[in-house]
């Protein structure tokens, strides 16, 4: 049995987020270690309900929550892009993208 295509596995976790937050089913717990043990929100903070709001259409109000939620998506595509093209020396220049943005986040949400 060989591997699943990356794009389609990227595609099937993208209908099931989909159909888990349309159901009106992602009413989770929010448990954050870092926010608990350093008293500051991490970069993650309010992803669920910022992608619910975007799956909903509100695009404006899920960037206000947690603006990665735009930007993680794209992350995750681009990097399997990278990886299917074998283009490693960008999925460093991503990778360390991402980290910067992570942490503008983190300033973003505690400020």
């Amino acid at each position: 049995m060989g591997r699943i295509n990356p794009i389609v596995w990227l595609g099937l976790m993208a209908a099931s987020i989909y159909f888990f937050f349309k159901t009106g089913s992602s009413s989770l717990p929010h448990f954050c270690l870092f926010e608990e043990t350093i008293g500051l929100h991490c970069p993650f903070c309010g992803l669920t309900l910022a992608f619910e709001t975007l799956i909903q259409g509100g695009i404006k109000k899920a960037i206000i929550i947690n603006p990665l939620c735009v930007l993680l998506p794209l992350y995750f595509c681009l990097d399997t892009y990278f990886k299917q093209i074998r283009k490693y020396h960008f999925q460093k220049k991503i990778n360390s993208m991402f980290i910067v943005f992570a942490i503008f986040n983190l300033i973003y949400l505690n400020y």
